[in-house]
């Protein structure tokens, strides 16, 4: 039993260091990388791994500490609270380790995408005696495109791709982790039903009914003064049923002869008890 659990706690580990294997690995087999230079960027792979180390932190915080001490143990709040807390720290910390995101507003105001500075665009000079009807300017005050919409929060692009790949992180370790567990807890299930039947089993093997033992005795007491033979061979088989039932009970198996042996003897002791007519 202890075997057979400690095999499937080491496939499942196996499993767990196949997939992460997998994912440190995939870093270096950059394709569009590749054909263009037979080298490896490492210090794009080392920045790789350095944004995958929170999330196998957070895993292995998940896999070894609050699956097995609380959600496994019913602690489901507690769980829920833990894991909200570790998500977050987790996301926090892969954006302080991401390259630098520029969100709108942080640009100086007359530069573009990719920081080069642009012109200026000025609204176009209108003659002074032109009345203000004529003028044909657009009811709309000029705003660069670059500014942000006062009073609007919104989060972040790259928070969402993060929370996604937590989320899957935390569900596939879920999932392997139930499935082995309930493998566990079927053959531990199975183990209790085979111990139990086999401790049945060797206790209405080794039961010697009282009543009968001592009603054997009596017969036996009784027959030395009537038939002194029979008595003998009374006793003979009682020898042979405790002996039946003291060694060969015990077997995994016994030889179909020695049944017959037994029950023939236990129906010649209850033959003192009863006429031939019973």
């Amino acid at each position: 039993m202890e075997k057979q659990e400690r095999r499937l706690q080491l496939l499942e580990n196996f499993i767990y260091l196949i997939i992460w294997v997998v994912v440190l690995v995939m870093p270096l087999w950059d394709i569009d990388k590749l054909e263009n230079s037979s080298e490896i960027d490492w210090e794009s792979v080392f920045h790789a791994w350095k944004m995958i180390c929170p999330l196998l932190i957070l895993f292995l915080v998940n896999n070894y500490i609050l699956l097995p001490f609380l959600l496994i143990r019913k602690k489901s709040w507690l769980y829920l609270l833990f894991t909200i807390c570790a998500i977050t720290l987790t996301i926090f910390v892969s954006v302080q380790i991401m390259p630098g995101q520029e969100m709108p507003g942080n640009r100086p105001p007359w530069t573009n995408r990719n920081g080069e500075q642009v012109q200026r665009q000025r609204p176009p000079m209108i003659p002074e005696g032109m009345r203000h009807s004529d003028r044909q300017m657009p009811n709309r005050r000029f705003k660069p495109d670059n500014q942000p919409n006062p009073g609007v929060f919104r989060f972040p692009p790259f928070i969402a791709p993060h929370f996604l790949i937590v989320l899957l992180i935390i569900g596939v370790n879920m999932a392997i982790k139930f499935l082995f567990k309930s493998i566990r807890d079927d053959h531990r299930m199975k183990s209790l039903e085979k111990q139990t039947s086999e401790t049945e089993l060797a206790y209405l093997k080794h039961q010697i009914n009282p009543h009968f033992f001592m009603n054997t005795l009596n017969n036996i007491h009784a027959l030395i003064d009537i038939d002194k033979k029979k008595a003998q061979k009374t006793v003979l088989e009682l020898s042979k049923i405790m002996r039946y039932v003291l060694y060969d009970a015990s077997q995994p198996s016994v030889p179909l002869e020695k049944e017959i042996h037994f029950l023939s003897n236990y129906i010649e002791l209850m033959k003192i008890r009863y006429t031939e007519q019973v």
